[in-house]
């Protein structure tokens, strides 16, 4: 059941990316990653050493996203700093 939710997830979150395809924002990045990797919020504030509030906070508006979590997120997900930030804004540039 759980699976079949993130799925739904993943799939509503792709679809808000082609909505905002040349001007993607940081929180669906963060957001994505998380769902995609099939972690809860809890789960990744557990990781990262923070709380839950704090991870939602950052899904719901990062612009002042602590350096040392933004550092975990590119670590744990594997995404550079371009990835984060500028998305498909950055692929369809270059």
């Amino acid at each position: 059941m759980q699976a079949g939710r993130a799925r739904n997830r993943i799939a509503c979150l792709r679809a808000k990316n082609q909505n905002i395809e040349r001007g993607e924002n940081m929180q669906w990045t963060l957001e994505a990653l998380r769902v995609a990797a099939g972690l809860t919020q809890k789960e990744l504030a557990e990781e990262f050493d923070v709380s839950s509030q704090t991870i939602a906070r950052l899904e719901n508006d990062s612009s002042n996203i602590n350096v040392a979590i933004l550092k975990k997120y590119m670590t744990k997900f594997h995404v550079s700093f371009d990835d984060i930030f500028l998305g498909k804004k950055y692929e369809n540039f270059v």
